[in-house]
């Protein structure tokens, strides 16, 4: 019976669409003659009478069919009541449906045999086999109550057969909620086919992957590599279409040349692997879009001639796109040469401005003008032949939506000031509207301003998701209450009279009612700042990820050093307290408007200090007689007092006091070949013996304070953590594999710094497959195919050919294929293992732009240089590379930017598109925030980075 009722439920819910939608894997099928195949329908011969409407007793037999019981129930022996049923031939059907409680007939003894079935029939039945009583006048009212049907459903209509077979069909293609299967596969009549992934580049930092079939998308894991390197996805960066059969996967960089493996598991037993061949970004057209270029508007002088035409200037809008179709004009409209036949070309945002400094423009003068784009792969070219005209006004708006940088949802609860509603225009002649223009011909009035009100004259830009769009900013209501519900903006251009109606939904938001402050763990007097442990729960009892500090007051006993702060990257709330000094501290939070508070007292403990070494990360246990290994302070993890990690890496708190201790309890097995005195040192671990070994990481003293004492210092007692090292013969390794090869720089003088030499990493598995044994090079060789390389302390080198000539590198092949043979000294054979890589004399540029630090804080109110510090930018080589002349900084998002007494700040000494180098501000204060992109110049590889002022 439960099959049955997840068929009905699905059919029902698509019943009243009666959409043509058919299988996808039969959409070259009639639904009716897909149904025919299955056996659902037999219709007389070719005739599936897709024309025709239902009797009540064929439904009946249509839904036999459907569960696989079609045999049973025209086996059914009479039981039913019903006189009108006349023929025999129904009345197993109709006796196995009574029996079902899928009909009890219009009365006792009236089957209503005959009768065109009715919606609100068909739904009777369906609610009847959902196991609910209800009486055949409210069969509507409960159809819609379970989800069977909507309010636009007619339940008195007579469908066609055709349109209830598309329902169908669509029914046994729709996913049973839980059964991660169709009801066509749970029930037996559809063949489950295996699941096919295939990807393709639709946008220069987006991938699509398409499915044969409609999948589990929670399930569905999708990771991007490129070589051996993995390709950063967007935060929510992995989006699917509706029928659950296309992921976007949006990337945090551009792709580049060269093969991406985009790889889908947790579908199928194999992960579904998929080869995308990527282009770098390529500029594919410039586009004019208009052939009209009104002359220029006055802006400067005497208030009698502002806003008149200023003939000396005619302008027009252009749209570049890459390979894509993609709207790319901010990156690349200044590697374009414009050249008019009258006057000289400035270009920026879009829009190109002739200036005629000798003869003014005339109305209809003809100006041809020609873009030009020089281009390793060919000249991008445009050439327009425009006509003046008469001076641009407003004449189009397009709204694209309400934008919210973190992608909240517009509630009463919401900072309105963060929410802003993107716009296009366009004036007379279809040319892109500038900021100016929009700020100065374009009236906004709200209809309700007590859900939120919209000012004219305030549109800004840098907005949208890639910071290249026009934005209106939301304002407060006017009323000190929230109120929700829908609000009309009108934009009315105020030269041609044109008017925009745009609705905005503002949902009822979350008011916090209660916040509980909890009990913290152990806090030390050195600790700075902590964050306070707290539920924040609204008047719907659901938990607050979010809170605003004007939402409650916080009080601490040490003169209120206590504060909401917010994570930007988490974006959740946090509350912070400054820790007072050791001994009993209170803190309290109060809802205002209320007389709901929480209070909590605790000790402030003495000041925390390295007490003991708690563990080890990142070291192999398991090495051969000969091996090596090198650690540091990053591979030793010490513990304060109150048995939380101590964080030795400052090097004047803990150096200054302590060193760590290395030794080996049998020196004959492994030695140790020193201590750690300075964050820079390090330890040789070498393996000398089979057998095994402790060694032993502890806290010593440090004498006076020096460097590196001519004695050694005192270990401190139980501040010891061992380490039991296995070393290991050669007969105790059982596989050895070779580490991927990174593609190697070819350059003439590489070695001076050495960073283009890679690693040639053998390395040793036991018998488990996974334990990792660390081997000595000793035991195997390294032989190349190309004199142009060789091998030496471990790394592979690529410039033993000063020349290039042993690679053939020539004008058009600058990237050629290598491979080295490593020779394994294994227990039984020797064993080769050859490894394939490239050698490359292509230039070093910019190919990866991250950072481990998307949120700066400043404290220096007057320059923000400090962004690019947090800027990671490696070559094509996988090495470090990228100063700020290499980058281009663009600012957006500026919030709360105005000086203490409400003017504008001061402007950026910068101007937007110029090099990081001069990137600096000056009239920032505390609580300004604003965004700089960073694009290579080269490559234009971008990272965002959110700065605050502190």
């Amino acid at each position: 019976m439960k099959k049955s009722l997840s068929l009905l439920v699905a059919i029902a819910m698509v019943f009243s669409m009666f959409a043509t939608v058919v299988s996808a894997a039969e959409e070259t099928k009639s639904a009716g003659k897909f149904l025919n195949e299955l056996g659902v329908i037999k219709g007389n011969g070719s005739d599936l009478k897709e024309d025709q409407t239902w009797k009540r007793q064929d439904i009946i037999v249509l839904l036999s069919r459907l569960l696989g019981e079609e045999a049973a129930a025209k086996a059914t022996a009479k039981s039913h009541t019903f006189k009108d049923v006349t023929n025999k031939d129904y009345d197993g059907y109709i006796s196995w449906a009574v029996a079902k409680k899928l009909t009890t007939g219009k009365t006792a003894t009236d089957f209503g045999y005959g009768d065109e079935l009715k919606n609100q029939e068909f739904y009777a039945f369906v609610i009847r086999a959902f196991g609910q009583e209800v009486a055949y006048a409210d069969v509507p009212a409960a159809a819609i109550k379970y989800g069977f049907a909507t309010d636009k459903t007619d339940f008195a209509a007579i469908p066609l057969r055709g349109a209830t077979y598309e329902a169908i069909v669509k029914a046994l293609n729709t996913e049973v909620p839980g059964k991660g299967q169709t009801l066509g596969e749970l029930l037996g009549l559809i063949k489950v086919t295996e699941i096919k992934a295939t990807a393709s580049a639709v946008g220069v930092k987006k991938l699509e992957v398409k499915f044969n079939q409609a999948v589990d998308t929670a399930k569905a894991k999708i990771t991007v590599k490129k070589g051996s390197a993995t390709v950063n996805v967007a935060d929510e960066g992995v989006k699917f279409s509706e029928d659950k059969k296309t992921a976007t996967v949006t990337l945090v960089n551009k792709l580049t040349a060269g093969d991406y493996s985009v790889s889908v598991a947790d579908l199928t037993k194999e992960p579904l692997v998929s080869t995308v061949t990527a282009e770098d970004e390529l500029v594919k057209e410039i586009k004019f879009l208009s052939d009209k270029a009104p002359v220029g508007t006055v802006t400067t002088g005497l208030p009698a001639v502002i806003g008149t035409a200023d003939y000396s200037k005619i302008s027009v809008s252009y749209k570049i796109t890459n390979q894509y179709g993609e709207d790319v004009t901010k990156s690349y409209e200044g590697g374009f040469q414009f050249s008019p036949s009258k006057g000289t070309a400035s270009a920026s945002n879009g829009k190109l401005t002739v200036t005629s400094s000798a003869n003014n423009y005339l109305i209809n003068e003809l100006v041809v003008v020609t873009a030009v784009r020089p281009d390793k792969a060919g000249a991008t070219t445009a050439v327009a032949t425009l006509t003046v005209s008469a001076q641009s006004r407003v004449d189009k708006i397009e709204v694209k939506g309400v934008y919210n940088e973190a992608g909240k949802t517009l509630q009463t609860s919401s900072t309105f000031a963060d929410f802003f509603v993107l716009v296009d225009a366009f004036d007379q002649y279809g040319n892109k509207s500038s900021l100016t223009e929009l700020n100065d011909q374009v009236s906004v009035f709200v209809t309700n301003p007590t859900i939120f009100q919209a000012n004219e004259g305030s549109f800004v830009d840098g907005q949208g998701a890639n910071g290249d769009q026009i934005g209106l900013p939301l304002v407060a209501p006017t009323t000190t209450f929230s109120t929700d519900g829908k609000n009309t903006i009108r934009f009315i251009t105020q030269y041609t009279g044109k008017t925009v109606n745009y609705d905005v939904e503002v949902g009822k938001g979350k008011k916090l009612q209660t916040l509980t402050l909890q009990q913290p763990g152990t806090i030390a007097a050195n600790d700075g700042t902590v964050k306070i442990p707290f539920e924040a729960v609204d008047q719907n009892g659901e938990v607050l990820k979010t809170i605003d500090a004007a939402q409650v007051t916080l009080t601490s006993s040490n003169n209120n050093q206590f504060f909401v702060k917010y994570d930007h990257v988490k974006k959740e709330s946090y509350l912070e307290w400054t820790v007072g000094a050791e001994g009993p501290h209170s803190l309290t939070a109060f809802v205002p408007g209320s007389t709901k508070h929480s209070q909590i007292s605790f000790n402030v403990k003495e000041n925390a200090r390295a007490h003991t070494v708690g563990g080890v990360s990142k070291i192999t246990k398991d090495m051969m007689v000969g091996a090596v290994q090198t650690i540091n302070e990053d591979n030793i993890v010490i513990y304060d007092q109150f048995g939380r990690v101590y964080d030795h890496t400052d090097t004047t708190a803990f150096y200054n006091q302590y060193s760590i201790a290395v030794t080996s309890s049998n020196s004959a097995k492994a030695s140790v070949t020193d201590w750690i005195y300075t964050a820079n040192d390090s330890v040789t671990i070498n393996a000398l013996v089979k057998g095994s070994e402790n060694i032993t990481i502890a806290l010593a003293t440090k004498a006076n304070n020096t460097v590196t004492p001519a004695v050694p210092v005192a270990i401190i007692d139980n501040t010891g953590y061992n380490v039991r090292l296995g070393v290991l013969a050669l007969a105790d390794v059982a596989t050895f594999e070779v580490a991927d090869l990174p593609t190697i720089f070819f350059n003439a003088d590489q070695d001076a710094p050495g960073k283009y030499a890679v690693d040639v990493k053998v390395i040793g598995k036991k018998a488990d497959g996974k334990t990792e044994v660390i081997v000595p090079r000793s035991i195997y060789t390294v032989t190349d195919n190309n004199a142009g390389i060789f091998y030496a302390n471990g790394k592979l080198h690529g410039n033993n050919d000063t020349d290039g000539s042993d690679f053939g590198f020539t004008s058009t092949v600058s990237t050629v294929d290598v491979a080295v043979t490593v020779i394994v000294d294994s227990p039984n054979q020797p064993l080769p293992i050859v490894k394939a890589t490239k050698v490359s004399k292509a230039d070093r540029v910019v190919t990866t732009v991250s950072t481990d630090n998307p949120v700066k804080t400043l404290v220096d109110t007057t320059i923000s240089t400090q962004a690019f510090a947090q800027v990671i930018s490696k070559d094509q080589y996988g090495v470090a590379f990228g100063a700020a002349t290499d980058f281009y900084a663009t600012v957006t998002n500026l919030t709360n930017f105005s000086t203490t007494d409400g003017a504008p700040a001061l402007a950026p000494t910068f101007v937007n598109g110029s090099s990081a180098e001069g990137l600096a501000f000056t009239g920032l204060k505390t609580g300004d925030t604003f965004e700089v992109t960073f694009n290579s110049k080269k490559t234009n590889h971008s990272v965002k980075i959110k700065v605050i002022v502190q």
